[in-house]
């Protein structure tokens, strides 16, 4: 991956995975400076056991067939998160080994819950979607045990990767750590920052439409509609997030650009007003579905 010193020569797949661009070496880059050789081993092979387990190399599981919650989306959120863990890290509030990589477990696995292990008779992971966190969590715990690390790693996990189901509302969680908290708040934040800011995000509006549709989520009548309410999703959902629940988090984020690049901007946001931007450019010249396919005719590149 190409990273950058100016702002303003930013490429579209600053925030991305795919397209030949692997973000592990940033990651590392970015774990080497807070903490030892042994977390960068476990967070390396934690990595390419991620991408065994959607690309179908693990034997224990079912290649991953969701159009939306792919691998990519699962490295770019790993990605966002260790960028929140460097500045919240040089903020000083100190991020110890065991810290970040129970964050990086969470961030990998938090929509492994979508996978379909080996023996499954399904052909879709769809029918998991309401209950992928819990299966995320499930598969997270096994993966520490099968690969004898700590214990502590898996406490609280179930909630950590609730933080990223918009569905639920953090304040009825049962009673959890400050630790925990934080942690939650960094991951479900990237996951929304990796979603939105992503240069594909209103060519994967279609897919999740129907992620949605065939997991019986879906409260839109149609693709047209669902783009439609993505603004207000943003305004009335996704900023109060980012503002109020996660408002203890979220400047990390600009924190980390101002160390790495010299950039005192959230080019997560900057990217995500582009795309609703251009959106409602979209919706407001199209009135059907050709219209809006005809201007959105890049393929989201897929990784597994």
């Amino acid at each position: 991956m190409a990273f950058i010193k100016n702002a303003r020569d930013y490429p579209s797949h600053f925030f991305d995975a795919g397209n030949g661009t692997d973000p592990i070496g940033e990651i590392l880059h970015l774990a080497r400076e807070m903490t030892g050789s042994d977390v960068l081993a476990s967070i390396k092979r934690l990595h390419y056991d991620i991408v065994a387990m959607f690309s179908g190399k693990n034997p224990e599981f079912k290649r991953n067939t969701m159009p939306y919650h792919t691998l990519r989306h699962t490295l770019m959120v790993a990605l966002a998160v260790i960028r929140f863990f460097y500045g919240l890290h040089f903020s000083g509030h100190r991020i110890s080994g065991h810290t970040l990589f129970q964050g990086m477990l969470c961030a990998y696995f938090h929509d492994s819950g979508m996978l379909l292990k080996s023996d499954d008779p399904a052909t879709s992971g769809v029918g998991y979607i309401s209950i992928h966190e819990k299966r995320s969590a499930q598969f997270l715990t096994e993966y520490v045990k099968k690969k004898e690390l700590l214990p502590s790693l898996s406490d609280g996990v179930d909630i950590i990767i609730a933080y990223t189901w918009l569905g639920h509302n953090p304040a009825t969680f049962p009673l959890h750590s400050k630790r925990q908290q934080m942690l939650g708040h960094v991951v479900g934040a990237a996951d929304l920052l990796a979603q939105m800011a992503d240069c594909y995000y209103l060519e994967n509006l279609p897919l999740l439409f129907d992620e949605l549709e065939r997991g019986k989520l879906n409260t839109s009548r149609n693709v047209r509609e669902f783009m439609e309410q993505t603004e207000t999703f943003y305004r009335d959902v996704v900023l109060p997030r980012f503002t109020s629940k996660y408002s203890e988090v979220f400047d990390a984020m600009v924190k980390h650009f101002v160390l790495r690049y010299g950039i005192n901007r959230n080019l997560y946001m900057e990217s995500i007003n582009k795309n609703l931007k251009y959106l409602q450019i979209i919706l407001d010249q199209c009135k059907d579905l050709d219209c809006i396919y005809a201007r959105l005719r890049r393929r989201p590149p897929r990784i597994e």
